[in-house]
């Protein structure tokens, strides 16, 4: 497995009074929903969620989703995982 980007590395953007925080990995955008679910965040600012497998880890009190994004020369795997309390996402890996 290759992790390619811990949270240091990423790109943060706030929108508006703090209300949406993006991420940014691998020229991904990724945002959590109200209902805690991993979106990624288009060019012109809309939101889609992506369908995706996920488990709660119990030890760190966060949600992984494991999601797969079409890129502009492959698909990529990424696990996203959310901090479901504070609705944030806390930590973005790529394995493929």
């Amino acid at each position: 497995m290759k992790t390619a980007y811990v949270l240091e590395q990423m790109s943060w953007a706030s929108s508006g009074a703090g209300q949406l925080v993006i991420i940014e990995c691998e020229g991904v955008a990724f945002t959590v929903t109200e209902g805690n679910e991993v979106a990624e965040v288009a060019r012109g600012g809309g939101a889609r969620v992506l369908g995706c497998e996920s488990f709660l880890d119990a030890a760190t009190g966060t949600r992984r989703h494991f999601v797969d994004v079409q890129g502009k020369a492959e698909a990529m795997l990424f696990l996203v995982s959310v901090d479901e309390d504070q609705r944030r996402i806390v930590d973005v890996r790529r394995f493929s």
